[in-house]
């Protein structure tokens, strides 16, 4: 650390711009940035061209005559002559000079007011109640109506679709949601603050609110209770739909678990029909009461359940933290996700906790994982959970083994491979020209299937489904069926396309294939009311005046299907991948 001589230098200050006062400045600029930094900011308080002899000055005053240093920051501040006009000092702003003065002015304040009051905070209400009152004629500045008005008129002109746009912006450069809300940081800073996770579970802060209300707007909740249970026999009114009322009023940990446990699990569906809850409302008890049973027909827990392995973590948040996975397998270095339909999508329904999720959301978080060296599951409601249980066995090394040398090749018809591929494939049948499978015993257990390419036409064929039979794997099939269909077909190029939700592209690597290039997410609709996803191909705007109730032609397509119940959501993308020979 450099130190300044003040005193020494301070007879340099008159008539050369430069104060004792900034002297200090620089001394405490220096403490938190470098030198060059720090001469910087002050010199950017000064617009004449003689600043020069005041920074040769003060490097000669901490003993540094660097000419490279000198000719560096002088550069920067000042302009070349033009048209006989006299060098001026360039206008630089200093976001660095504000905040450290902006700090310099909070701590010096923080540090009064705990001298004289002894909190760092301290607002003298009484005194700003009493002020109030003498310029404004009310205890609190918003209560007078000119005020009001004002503030009205203000939020009249302000732009706050510009206001929401540049806070969605943030939220998705920092955290990949525009929608993130960050809950445990919450729950954390009340721990530490209050002792609860919620603010109103806080005795104290509930009767703070209440006598707040009382004393600003006499609003008085227990009488509002009490009025409420002598016409209607509960305190709120959300709660007069409830049936068994005088259960539900004296809930205990005991009764909840005597009655919803079933099967070593927590009934959460009766504990909705037996009080004529919510879900949202019935999830809230179960918290409450700290019951830590897994909830019966809970898809995550079926799946977590279903993986026979023991090493595996449920609702991981260590692995790319902040973020949240499902399901993490450490030993295989895999994520799972479990993305609910309506809560992974967007759409025009947008309520609570129904938000728009950005498009590029699942893409980010596998990208995430993959940085960590994870492969990432994303599993959608619709899915099939069966082939997905069957893929993650196979990660594991747990499904039946067989071996594709034992196996013979038969070339199949599109009508004999639809129940085999919609039973084993994620995603399901589509129709092909050229179907191999392999069998054994007489059983088909792997099959592959090829047809002109759908997007690209510039290769000779398209590779459209790989799959082997539920809970089987059959050891070395991708690499027979494939040589077969080289040695019997002779292509000069193949194009395929690796599904990004459930393949890291591995199989094609295997085969020869090499890597062309990343798509961006695609994405399907589904109905409000269904868990079943569908092309978008299906709704492409030219088909949908036969297709939906409400058709308006001067809308778009996802509008149009947003008007008529449908929401939409996205994948990962793929990974293309070619071959030639």
């Amino acid at each position: 650390m450099i130190m300044i001589d003040v005193p020494k230098y301070a007879r340099y200050t008159y008539n050369n711009y430069v104060k004792y006062y900034d002297l200090i400045i620089l001394q405490k600029l220096m403490y938190k940035f470098d030198l060059e930094t720090s001469i910087h900011i002050l010199l950017w308080r000064y617009n004449k061209f003689n600043v020069s002899k005041i920074l040769k000055k003060i490097l000669k005053s901490i003993n540094l005559d660097n000419t490279d240093l000198f000719d560096k920051i002088i550069k920067a501040h000042i302009y070349k002559e033009r048209h006989g006009k006299r060098r001026k000092l360039k206008p630089l702003k200093s976001k660095e000079y504000d905040e450290y003065r902006r700090s310099e002015y909070m701590r010096k304040r923080k540090q009064t007011l705990l001298e004289r009051y002894g909190a760092e905070n301290y607002v003298n209400l009484d005194k700003m109640r009493e002020t109030n009152l003498k310029k404004y004629g009310v205890e609190i500045v918003t209560q007078n109506e000119k005020i009001k008005e004002k503030n009205r008129l203000k939020l009249k002109e302000r732009n706050y679709d510009e206001v929401l746009k540049k806070r969605k912006e943030t939220l998705l450069e920092k955290y990949g949601n525009e929608n993130y809300f960050n809950m445990e940081k919450m729950k954390e800073t009340n721990l530490k603050k209050y002792g609860v996770e919620f603010i109103s579970q806080n005795k104290e802060i509930r009767e703070k609110i209440s006598k707040t209300l009382k004393q600003n707007y006499r609003c008085d909740f227990d009488k509002v209770r009490k009025t409420m249970i002598e016409r209607y026999g509960v305190p709120y009114k959300g709660q007069m739909d409830i049936k068994n009322i005088d259960e539900y009023l004296n809930l205990t940990k005991e009764f909840l678990e005597e009655k919803f446990i079933k099967d070593d699990k927590f009934d959460i569906k009766s504990l909705q029909e037996y009080f004529n809850i919510n879900e949202s409302t019935a999830y809230k008890i179960k918290k409450q009461f700290d019951i830590k049973k897994h909830t019966i027909n809970t898809m995550q827990y079926y799946i977590f359940d279903n993986i026979k392995t023991e090493n595996k973590i449920l609702n991981d948040r260590k692995v790319i933290k902040p973020f949240e996975l499902d399901i993490v397998l450490p030993n295989i270095k895999l994520g799972i996700e479990y993305n609910g339909l309506m809560y992974h999508s967007e759409g025009s329904f947008n309520k609570g906790r129904i938000q728009n999720l950005d498009k590029n959301y699942h893409l980010y978080k596998l990208e995430i994982c993959n940085l960590k060296g994870y492969d990432l599951f994303h599993i959608f409601e619709s899915d099939n959970i069966d082939i997905w249980l069957s893929m993650i066995n196979n990660r594991l090394g747990l499904n039946e083994r067989i071996y594709a040398r034992k196996c013979i090749i038969k070339e199949l018809k599109s009508n004999e491979i639809k129940d085999f591929l919609n039973n084993n494939h994620l995603q399901g049948f589509v129709n092909s020209s050229i179907n191999l499978g392999l069998y054994y015993n007489n059983e088909l257990v792997s099959l592959m299937s090829f047809s002109k390419p759908r997007f690209n036409k510039n290769y000779d064929y398209e590779l459209i489904r790989f799959c082997n039979k539920l809970n089987t794997s059959v050891i070395g099939s991708a690499s027979k069926l494939f040589n077969y269909f080289i040695k019997n077909y002779n292509p000069k190029s193949i194009i395929s396309y690796a599904n990004r939700r459930f393949s890291n592209g591995s199989i094609y690597e295997k085969l020869g294939f090499k890597f062309l290039r990343k798509t961006e997410p695609n994405y399907f609709y589904f109905k409000v009311s269904e868990s079943k996803t569908y092309s978008r191909n299906q709704f492409q705007k030219h088909k949908l005046a036969n297709l939906l109730d409400k058709f308006d032609e001067n809308v778009s397509e996802s509008e149009n299907m947003f008007n008529n119940g449908y929401r939409r959501i996205y994948d990962c993308g793929n990974l293309v991948y070619g071959y030639t020979i």
